[in-house]
């Protein structure tokens, strides 16, 4: 049962006249898409009523764009016009406390993989996403908690000495040509990236580029089997030093997957991901997750504009 809103009246008309960055976002996306993936939260008749979903869902990716903690999204929402009329809020209309916010993020269970496709499927059908390429690589982004008795979850980065940092690696696929992310997988730290490598392959892009870590002899014949050009780096072996050829062929590759760090410094510097914001895993996994939905949808508007 949702709460029933009240209609945008004059004095909300009047504020919308000035074009900004929220409005842009309207008009590049439809949200209403996005509610067979939001379907099943508060789906309770009895209680009090909820707010519609697509308005918490927005009230979400307002915190990744403007760095905000639930307390400070709430107070926002009654301060900011613009942020009012982006989730559909009246003048008149209360707000979603912070408690109503944060258990909002912690019912999204496994469904935030699902709104990052239904995301992208509206960005592919805008051609945004090329699929000439699939960019794959790791990042770490450290624990909330230098010490692990906070955050059980964590796993420790690098190699097992006990001062090293604790945390969580986003591993991720990426169109080359776009820029965009198209998934995303969330592990603890310790996870070496070849093992979740074979379920960022697309499968209807033209290649696969990535570093030295994700080089295998049999991913590169089943990317091969399935028609995608394999531009994975190869690594030396101590016994077998590289060929004159497949050093020349690293030197190529390392050009064509560099623009997958400059997603990485965005995420980090402009989505706060050097740290984690929430302990667990799955927290932490929607927490990435949302963040790289706001980085593409704000992508799309600077595609859209060229």
């Amino acid at each position: 049962m949702q709460k029933k809103l009240g209609q945008l009246s004059f004095a909300d008309d009047l504020v919308n006249g000035a074009t900004n960055f929220l409005s842009e976002v309207d008009k590049v996306l439809d949200f209403s898409l996005l509610e067979e993936e939001l379907s099943g939260i508060y789906g309770s008749q009895t209680g009090r009523p909820s707010y519609p979903l697509v308005l918490l869902f927005k009230t979400l990716l307002l915190q990744q764009w403007y760095n905000l903690s639930d307390p400070g999204m709430e107070e926002a929402l009654s301060d900011r016009i613009s942020f009012r009329r982006f989730v559909g809020l009246s003048l008149s209309d209360p707000v979603p406390d912070h408690s109503t916010i944060s258990r909002f993020r912690s019912q999204l269970g496994d469904r935030y993989e699902r709104l990052l496709s239904s995301l992208n499927t509206q960005f592919e059908s805008q051609g945004f996403i090329i699929k000439q390429g699939t960019m794959m690589d790791a990042s770490f982004v450290r624990s909330s908690s230098k010490k692990k008795t906070v955050d059980s979850e964590a796993g420790v980065y690098g190699r097992q000495h006990k001062d090293n940092a604790c945390g969580y690696k986003m591993h991720m696929a990426v169109d080359r040509k776009s820029g965009l992310t198209r998934r995303v997988i969330t592990t603890t730290a310790n996870i070496n990236d070849t093992v979740v490598a074979d379920a960022l392959v697309m499968g209807d892009e033209q290649a696969v580029y990535a570093d030295k870590a994700y080089d295998k002899r049999a991913r590169r014949k089943e990317l091969k089997e399935l028609g995608i050009f394999a531009g994975i780096m190869y690594r030396p072996h101590p016994r077998y030093p590289l060929s004159r050829s497949q050093t020349a062929f690293n030197k190529r590759m390392t050009k064509l997957r560099a623009p997958v760090e400059h997603v990485f410094g965005i995420l980090k510097n402009h989505y706060r991901l050097r740290r984690t914001r929430y302990i667990g895993l799955t927290r932490t996994a929607v927490q990435i997750t949302l963040a790289c939905m706001a980085m593409n949808i704000k992508r799309c508007l600077v595609l859209a504009r060229t």
